[in-house]
């Protein structure tokens, strides 16, 4: 079959000899502007401020992230202005773009009211998963009433493709004045390498190289990727989740949030453009994700010449 006669199958996967270069993950970080801060209207809530610091067993960092190494690694990049801010939103927290100027939300918005969990094999695997995440730090302890300027995420447990088992959907454009109401899609929009920004290097680097050099393409993977990023304690408040009548403050970045996707891939932008990855000729970023809390997976092609050791420096995550 030839392909000129079936274009469509071959979409993106015709490369030319001609040496450009396409903006890869790693290059639109030195552009990109820095992450969002709280808004003005949330820093200068007092009465949310003084809940949260009077309940500090419910708003927590947690992260497993070494910001003073990945801060160090990024002292030469070209763009400092990102790379404050994203040291700065693993250390204190991230906000995902949302607008929350002049909203008119209840003090305590009850969406877990919507949760129509009933199935026992399904509770069970909410209760494991529960478990597990006050296990890692990313879900606070067990508290019995919500509390002024909470909202409470719905919950759902839907079988995974051809697997015999469950994955945890947490719905964050569920029921009233839900979080992603109030993030824009444009803000929040994404950027992934493409295989045919993989195809164009490849062709780059063996352009540079020759075709007797012995290339390598790997790929490393980050499972739990989102859950690596804690969220600020004001966004916190609006991420609560409810498990058979107990609730849980979800500290971390979640699937579930429009946000949740940029935050992730700035962070590891930032990292593809450090010397975490020195003497490697390529990163380039895809991203596999299914709707629910913990299974999110970043996969990373690498390319490098055969014989030149990986030695990467450690993040300690």
């Amino acid at each position: 079959m030839r392909w000129e006669r079936h274009p469509r199958f071959i979409r993106d996967f015709v490369w030319s000899d001609v040496n450009s270069q396409d903006s890869t993950t790693a290059l639109v970080s030195e552009l990109a502007p820095p992450v969002p801060q709280p808004p003005q209207n949330k820093l200068l809530s007092k009465e949310k401020w003084d809940f949260i610091k009077s309940h500090p067993h419910l708003f927590r960092i947690t992260t497993p992230i070494n910001v003073d190494r990945f801060g160090s690694l990024l002292a030469s990049h070209p763009n400092q202005t990102l790379v404050k801010s994203v040291c700065e939103g693993l250390c204190s927290g991230f906000w995902p773009w949302a607008i929350t100027e002049n909203l008119d939300a209840l003090s305590i918005v009850d969406n877990a009211v919507l949760q129509k969990v009933k199935n026992q094999d399904h509770l069970n695997f909410m209760r494991n998963q529960r478990d597990e995440e006050i296990k890692l730090s990313r879900f606070s302890d067990t508290f019995k009433s919500l509390l002024p300027g909470m909202m409470t995420i719905p919950l759902w447990v839907v079988p995974k493709p051809h697997a015999d088992k469950f994955q945890l959907v947490v719905d964050h454009s569920a029921g009233n004045y839900s979080p992603n109401l109030y993030i824009s899609p444009d803000d929040a929009s994404v950027h992934l390498d493409t295989l045919h920004v993989l195809g164009k290097v490849l062709t780059r680097v063996r352009n540079q190289h020759g075709f007797n050099v012995p290339l390598v393409l790997f790929k490393t993977d980050v499972l739990q990727a989102y859950r690596r990023v804690p969220m600020h304690p004001l966004w916190q408040l609006r991420q609560v989740v409810t498990i058979q009548g107990y609730h849980h403050v979800d500290n971390n970045n979640n699937f579930g949030n429009r946000g949740a996707g940029m935050l992730w891939v700035t962070f590891l932008a930032l990292l593809f453009g450090s010397q975490f990855l020195s003497g490697l000729y390529l990163t380039s970023l895809h991203m596999l994700t299914m709707p629910s809390l913990g299974s999110s997976q970043a996969t990373s092609c690498i390319i490098r010449l055969s014989g030149n050791p990986y030695q990467p420096n450690r993040l300690d995550f």
